[in-house]
This record gives structure tokens, C-alpha cells and sequence, in this order.
């Protein structure tokens, strides 16, 4: 190192350049460098702040200590570097030293206080024959502030560069100011160096906070192995397309200006009140942590590591979301406001999936927090059946557009907490599918204590022709589950056949009382009348295997007429002759049977009076009467007495609820006889004609 002793008097001091106070400066004063030295040949330029800029005062302690609150600037100017102070002491303001810079093989600064500015104005153009082109910078004290400004051309820097923030790294700041390049550059900012590509390594310690500039042109910054302790600011350009890359350590609520694109891979990046948005988000590791948000417009992809904190990561309405785990979301909200894919595991537990009124969310997968939906869900996405299992609360009140399989096949929908069901589920069948079920099960037996909230327990939706009902039933595994199971309709008419023909020609209604069994169990599903126009109808019933039962009004009066009769199953009628039964049927998605009719003919009445001929004129005439006491048989054509009666005092009989059918569908013929009882003529006067 180059050092020189000068004794001089005061005036040739002052003449040199020093611009110390004649009060605080000695005849004798050591290391001060000469001021405009022309030097021939290479030399190591040594700038102490103790020494070679202010002086000392020999055997007065303390008296020489350098004023705080001073910048030293380093500087080419004219090809010559330029040393300059300046502080609140303008007497001591100035340039202290200036020679040729392709003289000094290397610089070294050398602070003393505290509140200290050293600021490397580059390009300095260091050259000299044996030149290591090196500079080290040692703060020395506390909260001093270290720039290093203008790297922008090759060979700014090529040998070593030391920077020491000072005896403590509290307070010490360190500046990386490139925003004079026009170039496209990389950077990496690690927690001891800071490198642009193609330059030397800048390597750093003792500082507290860290600030790195960019220049104009596309900037892509690498963070790695970051001390939690330090506070870093990154800041591209203006220019669009500029990224960071987290790759390690720790980023604890980190300024960052005018990127466009995070790249977290690992490491903890921790938002607390420097919020980010973003054009690109893509995390496939590390963790992202704090209370504020990161908000994605374009397209936003998670497929591996951790967000955690109490912020919110959203991508967009025009954004495009992927979820691909297995992946952890802890008390954090993740938001989906365009279009989103969620396949694979997100465990953690604590956060919630937030599918917005704006999104579209096409999820397969287990989440171990909450589900919330007031967009569109798609558990499997379009045209297939997919399982969505939520560990924490499912609340839907958007839309649910599901694909509907086979009942127990990954179409199930498993959540262990409450279940809020408010909003339009939208079905559509999967093709080849026997029977069409979607299943929103709350899960006791995961220990959620589960249960279903403001949900419409019968709510029917329709899709494709079809309809499907929303149901809450009991499972054997779950607590209970809120089954979407397709539906139809059954019916239809009633009627009165009075030529027997079992044809409805007639138009005439009967009423009628319908029950619907469960053809497995013989369960009656649900009871029905028909109206006043003889139809009926059962609603969205669950498609499976069905008879109906027929019971008449007056079941005294009324007989089921001939089934089956014909070719049209639409016009006969449906119902056994004996107790009224349909035969089973299958029920089938998207087809209402509206072909289940019944039809009963009225049983029919033989009678009229029996009354003495006076005058033999065979009319009831004159002084005739009624002859009571006869008795009357109904006999078939063949004999066979049917019914026996006795005549009223005044001669009237009345045989009843006669059938006019056998079990043949025949018509039965029938005669009435008359009998006397032992001395009837004797005690009426009269004897059957």
C-alpha cells in the first residue's frame, strides 16, 4: 500500500488539498494522501477515514475522531478517480484525492463511525500494470450505507470485490445500483454475494438490508440462501417480462418492484406488507407465508410446497389456474377466479379453496381445509366423474356441475365438516352409465362432527331431459350423505269401463286411491289419489323397480275391469282383476311411465217388489199391496243359488253389488226365484203365481 508522511506548515496543508479545520490539525500528520498526486507507475489506493482524510490530533484522546453523518464517493471522472467528502461540515466538504485511474491496481475504503455513506460510483477503470482490479469496503461502524452504483459495462469489476458492512451487520445497509444498463441481465442475491452474469462476484457481510436495482432491459433475478435477518429489496426495470426466482432461504417481507414472474421453487418467501401482482405465478416448492396477497392475471400454476400465512393467493377472472399436488394449503385462502384445474392432494388443513363467482374449477382430489364455491365446480371436470374430499367445510353456492355415474363409483363427493348446499347443481350424464347418482357425503367417522346446513332437502334439477333429486339419506359408513339420484314421473288415469271392454272408449273418470311399493320390499313409497278427471301422478320418483296398488273409493261397489286388454298399453288398463295390483316395472332416468292406468266397472243390482194381483191384471194397479215375507233366491242360469232375501212388509227386495263377470271374464246370467214358507197362503192369502 502506498502511504506517505508529510511535515509540513500549515499552508502547504491547506495547499495540498486537506480540508481539515486548522484547530483540529497538527504540524505533523501522518497517511494523509497527497491531493492531485501524478505518480508514475501502479499503485494500491488506500482511503481510511481515520488518517488519510480528516488527520489526527497526537496525544489528545478522542479529539481526532472523524465527524458521522459524511458520504465518501468514489468516482471516474476524466479518467481520473476522484475520492470526495461530503457532510455537515462544509469546511470539510471536497475532492481529497484525484490521480489517474489506470495508475491503481486496487481500492480499499476504510470507514470509522457510525452513519457513514460509501458509494462506489462506477465504472472507476482501474488498470495499472500487476492490476488485480479489486476494491474492498469496510464500514467499520454501524448503520452505515454502502451503494454500489453503475455496473453496466464488462470490466467494471474483474478481480475480488470485498464489501463489510462494519463491526455490526444492525443498520448497515448495502446498494446494488444497475439501473443504468440497457442490457438483459441475471442476477443472483445470495445471503454473502451478489452476482451479475459475465461480472465478478461482489461479496458482502454485515449488512441488515439488502437492495438490488436492475437495469431497462429484462431482468431475472435469483434469490437464493437468504438469511431470515435480512431485509431485501429486488427491483427490476420498467421493461416488461422481468422474474425472480426464490430458490432458498429466507425471504422475510421482501420489497419487490416490477416483476412480472415468481418462480418459488424453495426456500420461505414471507409476504407480510409488500403485496405482489403478478403475471405468472408458479410454485413447485418452498413455502408462502404472511398476511399479504399475491394476485396472478394471467396464469398461476401450484405443484408442489406450501402457502400458508393469513393472505390470499388469487389468479384472475382472465387468469388461468392449475392445482397439481400433492401440494399444502394452511390458513391461507387460495382463489379461483378464472379458469382452474385441481387434481391431486392439498393437505395442511386450516386453509381454504376458494372457487369465486367468476371461475370455473375442474377438481379431482382430496383437500384437507375448506371448499368454497360460488362459481362453477366441476368435481372431475367435463365428461367425467371425478371424487372431490374435503376435510374441513364444503359450502356451495354457485354451481355444482357434476357428471353422474354408478352409485359408489368416484362421483362421490366426501366432506367431514358442515355441508352448506345453497346454490344450482347443474348434472350431466356420463354416457354407458347404468344407473346416475353424484353424492355430497359428510364424513362423522373422520371425526369432523359433520352435519348438512340450509340445504334443500327434494330440490329437483333437470339436464338433458332428465331429472334428479337432491336427498339426504342415511349411509352406513358416513354419518350421512346428500344424494343427487335421478328421477321420473309415474301415472296416469282412472276411468269408469262400463261396456267392460277394458279399452278406455268410455271417458268417464273413477276415483281411485294409488300407493307406490318399492317392487324389492314391497314398501310403500308414497300414497295418491286421482282427481277429479281420474288422473294421478307421482313426482320425481328415484328411478329403481315399482308396482302400484288400486284401491276404488268404494271398494263395495267397484271391480277392476279385464287388464291388459288390446295392444296399447297406453289405453288398457293395468290393475289385477283381484286386489288391484300392477305388475313391476323398471323406472328409468329422463323417462316419465305415464302408462300405469286403472280401469273399474260398477257391480250391478237385481230387485224391484213382490205385490198381490187382485184383479189378476199382471200390472200393479188399484188396490194392489206389497207381499211381504217371500223368500227370493239369485240364481246363476245353471241353479246355483248366489244370494237368498226375504221380501220388506211392502213387498221390496233389493240384491246388491251383483258381479256381472266371471273369472273367465264370461257374463254371468242369473234368474230369480220365488219360494212360499210352510202356511204362507194361509197367512197371506196369496200363493206365488
Amino acid at each position: 500500500m502506498m502511504y506517505q508522511t508529510y511535515t509540513k506548515n500549515l499552508d502547504a496543508i491547506v495547499r495540498f488539498g486537506d480540508r481539515g479545520v486548522i484547530s483540529r490539525i497538527d504540524e505533523t500528520i501522518d497517511n494523509l494522501i497527497e491531493p492531485m498526486i501524478n505518480q508514475a507507475g501502479a499503485y494500491d489506493l488506500v482511503l481510511d477515514m481515520n488518517y488519510q482524510i480528516y488527520g489526527r490530533v497526537p496525544n489528545v484522546p478522542h479529539a481526532d475522531l472523524p465527524p458521522e453523518d459524511i458520504t465518501i464517493t468514489a468516482t471516474n471522472v476524466g479518467g481520473n478517480l476522484q475520492l470526495s467528502i461530503e457532510g455537515p461540515d462544509a469546511l470539510l466538504n471536497g475532492i481529497y484525492y484525484s490521480a489517474p485511474a489506470n495508475n491503481i491496481k486496487s481500492l480499499t475504503i476504510r470507514g470509522s463511525g457510525d452513519n457513514e455513506t460509501i458509494v462506489i460510483n462506477g465504472p472507476l477503470g482501474f488498470g495499472g500494470a500487476g492490476a488485480t482490479k479489486a476494491f474492498t469496503i469496510d464500514g467499520r461502524g454501524g448503520k452505515d450505507i454502502v451503494k454500489i452504483v453503475g455496473l453496466d459495462r464488462p470490466g467494471d469489476f474483474y478481480g475480488p470485490v470485498n464489501i463489510n458492512g462494519g463491526a455490526a451487520s444492525e443498520g448497515n445497509e448495502l446498494f446494488f445500483d444497475d439501473t443504468s444498463s440497457s442490457t438483459n441481465n441475471t442476477y443472483d442475491v445470495t445471503g454473502s454475494h451478489v452476482t451479475r452474469r459475465g461480472l465478478t462476484q461482489m461479496n458482502y457481510a454485515n449488512f441488515s438490508k439488502l437492495d438490488v436495482k436492475g437495469g431497462t432491459g429484462q431482468d431475472i433475478f435469483h434469490a437464493l440462501n437468504i438469511p431470515q435477518p435480512l431485509k431485501l429489496g429486488l427491483a427490476a426495470g420498467p421493461t416488461a417480462d422481468d422474474k425472480l426466482y426464490v430458490e432458498s432461504g429466507f425471504l422475510d417481507d421482501p420489497t419487490l418492484t416490477n416483476f412480472e414472474h415468481l418462480f418459488l421453487s424453495g426456500g420461505t418467501l414471507k409476504l407480510v406488507t409488500n403485496s405482489l401482482t403478478l403475471t405468472t405465478f408458479t410454485q413447485t416448492g418452498g413455502t408462502l407465508d404472511g398476511a399479504a396477497n399475491v394476485t396472478v392475471s394471467k396464469v398461476m400454476s401450484w405443484s408442489g410446497g406450501t402457502m400458508q400465512g393469513t393472505g390470499r393467493t388469487e389468479a384472475l377472472d382472465w387468469s388461468v389456474a392449475t392445482i397439481a399436488g400433492p401440494v399444502t394449503l394452511t390458513a391461507r385462502r387460495f382463489v379461483n377466479a378464472g379458469a382452474g384445474t385441481w387434481a391431486g392432494a392439498i393437505g395442511g388443513g386450516g386453509g381454504t379453496l376458494e372457487n369465486a363467482w367468476s371461475g370455473t374449477l375442474n377438481a379431482t382430489g382430496t383437500l384437507a381445509g375448506d371448499l368454497e364455491n360460488s362459481g362453477l365446480l366441476r368435481p372431475g371436470g367435463a365428461g367425467s366423474v371425478g371424487r372431490v374430499t374435503v376435510g374441513g367445510r364444503f359450502s356451495h353456492s354457485g354451481t355444482l356441475a357434476v357428471d353422474l355415474g354408478p352409485e359408489g363409483d368416484a362421483s362421490d363427493q366426501v366432506v367431514a365438516q358442515t355441508v352448506t348446499l345453497s346454490g344450482t347443481i347443474s348434472p350431466a350424464a356420463v354416457s354407458g352409465s347404468p344407473a346416475k347418482f353424484y353424492t355430497v357425503v359428510v364424513d362423522q367417522s373422520a371425526g369432523g362432527g359433520g352435519a348438512f346446513a340450509n340445504a334443500a332437502h327434494g330440490a329437483v334439477l333437470t339436464v338433458g331431459g332428465a331429472r334428479y333429486k337432491m336427498l339426504y339419506e342415511a349411509d352406513p359408513t358416513y354419518w350421512g350423505r346428500a344424494v343427487l339420484r335421478a328421477v321420473a314421473d309415474i301415472g296416469d288415469y282412472a276411468w269408469q269401463d262400463g261396456n267392460m271392454n277394458g279399452r278406455q272408449g268410455e271417458l268417464v273418470p273413477a276415483e281411485v286411491t294409488v300407493k307406490l311399493h318399492k317392487a324389492e320390499t314391497a314398501e310403500v313409497v308414497a300414497t295418491t289419489s286421482s282427481g277429479p278427471d281420474g288422473k294421478y301422478r307421482f313426482r320425481d320418483v328415484l328411478v329403481g323397480n315399482y308396482y302400484l296398488v288400486f284401491t276404488p273409493s268404494n271398494s263395495d261397489w267397484w271391480r277392476f275391469t279385464l287388464a291388459n286388454a288390446g295392444v296399447d298399453d297406453a289405453d288398457d288398463s293395468d290393475a289385477d282383476r283381484v286386489g288391484g295390483f300392477t305388475p313391476a316395472f323398471t323406472l328409468v332416468p329422463g323417462v316419465d311411465n305415464l302408462i300405469q292406468n286403472a280401469g273399474l266397472y260398477l257391480l250391478g243390482k237385481v230387485g224391484d217388489r213382490v205385490w198381490g194381483d187382485a184383479n189378476n191384471n199382471g200390472l200393479f194397479d188399484g188396490n194392489d199391496s206389497g207381499v211381504g215375507g217371500l223368500v227370493v233366491n239369485l240364481l246363476k242360469w245353471d241353479g246355483t243359488v248366489q244370494d237368498t232375501m226375504t221380501t220388506s212388509p211392502g213387498g221390496y227386495y233389493m240384491f246388491e253389488r251383483v258381479e256381472k263377470r266371471n273369472y273367465l271374464w264370461n257374463r254371468i246370467d242369473y234368474r230369480v226365484g220365488f219360494t212360499e214358507p210352510p202356511d204362507y197362503a194361509d197367512k197371506y192369502g196369496y200363493s206365488v203365481a
